[in-house]
């Protein structure tokens, strides 16, 4: 059973998911510094 390779496509986008996922993160934690407690 031979796979096919991942098109370049489809690589770049779930490279796109992996950065925005990610860089959700650490948006979320700059607003939880900088956000008193009844705004979160």
């Amino acid at each position: 059973m031979t796979h096919a390779p991942l098109p370049l496509r489809h690589f770049l986008l779930a490279l796109a998911v992996v950065a925005v996922w990610g860089t959700n993160f650490v948006v979320i934690r700059v607003g939880l510094d900088h956000l008193p407690p009844l705004l979160c």
